[in-house]
């Protein structure tokens, strides 16, 4: 009798446990941060009030200038180096700014809030944050990294036909040549068109994330989701912020790196503009 109620009782337990419903497990979604509709005229105006905030406090925008300038030296230096990777160089200094800009834009907050930021003030700011910003590199350094290495691939198909010069104006000149063949138009506009992907993918990564995260607003992933949102929402004026970036960008290049003594700064400055615009 007993063994029978044994029996009983442990199939009414299992059968009780596979009636049981699982728990259930809630996940919180991510509360995006919506963008406000500007002009298309609005980032020029952005550009202008980066000026403006330059012109407030020009010894500390021009040394964290000095700073993002001699950085870009320093890549270029290594590039002539190994001149087959010069564009991947290059590439990889678009991707440092961002990082340098959080002071930027730090900066500009504080000039926004009246009170101009002493050369003592800018140096504590490079370790707000610090959490949300060492997270932040190890993206952009993914995204420098699978650069690099499809930039390493491209180069690697073309070598033998349009790099076979070792010296770094000997390579500018094999690239000029290449252009009048087919194989080395192959070449160039195979790696401009990857360049133009990451970048694009870079800028929808930063644009607005890292001022989002300087305003204590959310957490990374947040701003992350925020900016790419904003960025395909309002595709009109961010394409337009973008090429102002590139065309200054290109002359801060041409100067071999004087011109982003100002230019760095001022499109620091410009950015928080715009973010406070799009999302306050």
């Amino acid at each position: 009798m007993c063994l029978i109620n044994n029996v009983r009782l442990y199939v009414e337990g299992n059968l009780k446990m596979a009636t049981t419903q699982p728990p259930v497990v809630h996940y919180d979604p991510i509360h995006v941060v919506h963008s406000k509709k500007v002009s298309a005229t609005a980032p020029f105006q952005w550009l202008a009030h980066g000026l403006q905030t330059y012109l407030k406090i020009p010894v500390q925008a021009t040394i964290f200038g000095l700073i993002f300038a001699s950085i870009g030296l320093a890549i270029t230096n290594a590039a002539i180096q190994t001149p087959q990777f010069v564009f991947a160089f290059w590439s990889g200094f678009l991707l440092v700014g961002p990082m340098f800009a959080t002071v930027l834009y730090r900066m500009a907050k504080r000039v926004e809030d009246g009170s101009a930021p002493s050369m003592q003030s800018c140096s504590r700011l490079l370790f707000n944050n610090v959490k949300m910003t060492l997270i932040f590199s190890v993206l952009l350094a993914v995204v420098m990294i699978a650069w690099i290495r499809i930039s390493g691939i491209v180069v690697a198909l073309y070598s033998s036909e349009v790099l076979s010069s070792t010296s770094f104006v000997g390579t500018l000149q094999s690239l000029s040549s290449a252009m009048a063949t087919e194989g080395g138009r192959g070449f160039v506009f195979t790696l401009l068109g990857v360049g133009g992907i990451f970048a694009l993918i870079m800028f929808a990564l930063s644009a607005w994330s890292l001022p989002m995260i300087v305003d204590n607003r959310t957490d990374i992933a947040t701003a992350v989701v925020s900016s790419v949102k904003a960025v395909m929402e309002r595709l009109g004026t961010t394409l337009i912020w973008g090429g102002i970036v590139a065309a200054l960008t290109i002359v801060g290049m041409a100067t071999y790196f004087i011109a982003f003594v100002v230019i760095f700064p001022v499109l620091g400055f410009a950015t928080w503009h715009g973010y406070k615009e799009m999302f306050k």
